[in-house]
């Protein structure tokens, strides 16, 4: 898929759109904000007074959709969070920004092409890199220590329930 200047275009904005038909006055939860591409499209149907609440677990794409949306929030008049969370988290953030209820979700799950691209994260498919593939770099564990210290048996479990992988057990051998 071909990049914006924001290092990722959302995937079928005009479907999204029309599916929560956005008002003034509405919440919406963005449980995977990423580059805040959905949430470009969005929040200047909220306002004024609407709120939009994003999510997501790469504190780089917080910090970067955070500063992106700010000034869209601001001249729409809607009241924007963006938090370093995972969505299973959503009702405690949620409850803990004051906000009962939301008319709209987006879910956007996967990863972001920024985050394939960078060799440092361990999920390119072209480049040399350490591998993590952790989407939180603040997550504990890296690929390679799980690779390096689960039995062959729990990776082989691993490899088939989370890759749906035929060949897992071959695999983790």
């Amino acid at each position: 898929m071909e990049q914006n200047e924001h290092g990722h275009i959302a995937v079928m904005p005009a479907q999204v759109l029309a599916m929560l038909s956005p008002k003034p006055g509405e919440a919406v939860l963005d449980c995977t904000i990423g580059r805040g591409g959905h949430a470009a499209e969005l929040i200047p149907l909220l306002g004024p007074g609407g709120r939009y609440v994003g999510l997501d677990l790469d504190e780089d794409n917080v910090a970067y959709a955070r500063q992106r949306l700010t000034p869209l929030a601001q001249v729409a008049g809607v009241e924007l969070s963006v938090e370093h969370a995972n969505f299973q988290d959503a009702r405690a953030v949620l409850d803990g920004l004051g906000v009962g209820r939301v008319e709209g979700l987006v879910a956007d799950l996967g990863f972001a092409s920024t985050q394939v691209e960078d060799p440092a994260r361990g999920l390119s498919f072209t480049q040399s890199g350490p591998l993590d593939m952790r989407l939180n770099p603040q997550q504990a564990l890296t690929a390679a220590e799980l690779v390096n210290t689960l039995p062959e048996r729990e990776l082989a479990d691993l490899i088939y329930q989370y890759g749906q992988e035929p060949l897992s057990r071959r695999i983790a051998r």
